[in-house]
């Protein structure tokens, strides 16, 4: 997986964002059918919707994009490794156990 250049998620539903997680790790930027609030907020790649030419156009976006992408990936990074993801979910199921 280390050496994909741009993630391609077309997507019509995600129910684990976990590829997601994995790429930001290292520095991919992503073409997604999904998760277009958190993409863009993020700067790390482009949202397309689910029809050929509008995944075709992302793709190129990123490609004439990938440094920028990859600069604001490396901002963002550690706020998505697992190792600070993993305390807020225990933290989480903590609170929703006392409930």
């Amino acid at each position: 997986m280390e050496r994909i250049d741009i993630l391609l998620l077309p997507y019509l539903l995600i129910s684990n964002p976990g590829v997601l997680l994995d790429r930001i790790k290292y520095c991919k930027p992503v073409v997604s059918t999904v998760l277009p609030e958190d993409i863009a907020q993020l700067k790390i790649g482009a949202y397309a919707e689910s029809k050929p030419e509008s995944f075709a156009e992302a793709v190129l976006t990123v490609n004439s994009r990938y440094n920028e992408f990859q600069e604001n990936i490396k901002m963002v990074q550690p706020k998505f490794l697992w190792k600070n993801i993993i305390p807020q979910i225990i933290e989480n199921y903590q609170k929703i156990a006392k409930e």
